[in-house]
């Protein structure tokens, strides 16, 4: 099957840290999404997602890392918000090179990515798997 990449923070080598890995299977949350994130952290969620959110952000700038995410054509909208917001607040994209995203989907992710969140897919280097037969 075919897979589409969307990377935040490719220009850069590898973070130190040890990378986040996330799978989602089903339709994801952006509140879901940061619980996980946290999880991953070693944080306690908070009981308010922008609090687990602003938790989160204080740990990832405490401590690059990487983030892999397979299934990301499950997250909502607001959850790829959420990792844009998160990308933009550590300043990944200047000197800092805080944080690197790595979202996996199905076949027409980076088309939805795109169309609904330009914003995001002009911060992205996109690319695609081929599909394989067997």
């Amino acid at each position: 099957m075919a897979t589409e990449h969307v990377i935040l923070g490719s220009q850069f080598p590898g973070l130190k840290a040890k990378p986040i890995l996330l799978s989602f299977s089903q339709r994801t949350s952006h509140a879901q999404l940061l619980n996980a994130l946290a999880g991953e952290l070693q944080i306690q969620p908070r009981r308010h997602a922008w609090l687990t959110h602003e938790t989160v952000f204080k740990e990832l700038l405490a401590r690059p890392r990487d983030i892999h995410l397979d299934g990301a054509h499950h997250l909502t909208w607001k959850a790829l918000e959420v990792l844009r917001d998160l990308w933009d607040e550590t300043e990944s994209e200047g000197p800092l090179r805080t944080l690197r995203i790595v979202m996996i989907g199905k076949k027409g992710f980076v088309r939805k990515i795109a169309e609904k969140h330009p914003q995001l897919a002009d911060r992205a280097h996109i690319f695609r798997t081929p599909e394989v037969n067997e």
